[in-house]
């Protein structure tokens, strides 16, 4: 049976699923301090807060792991729009990458 080192920020869990929301109350603009501090501790919990803040950078496109890590970035991606109001949804749907949401 393989194991997953989680450890490593490439590595994905089972229930590092795209539609979970990793914190209870959607950002509305009023609320940014309390959701900050709740994101980015359930993202330093999952080990990805580095897809937001660069220091886990964008892979050279012919890197063995760039697929991986494109892949993580899309999931993290998915959770912060997950976590937005429908209203601040719209103006980030284009950022290609979670670090410029």
């Amino acid at each position: 049976m393989a194991t997953i080192d989680d450890s490593k920020p490439l590595s994905l869990h089972s229930s590092d699923n795209p539609s979970i929301a990793l914190v209870s109350h959607s950002l509305t603009g009023e609320n940014y301090n309390s959701w900050n501090k709740a994101m980015c501790m359930a993202l330093h919990g999952k080990n990805k807060y580095g897809f937001v803040d660069g220091s886990i950078p964008e892979l050279a496109l012919g890197h063995s792991t760039h697929a991986l890590w494109h892949r993580n970035d899309s999931i993290v991606s998915s959770w912060l729009l997950n976590s937005l109001s429908k209203e601040m949804q719209e103006s980030i749907l284009h950022c290609s990458f979670a670090k410029a949401i």
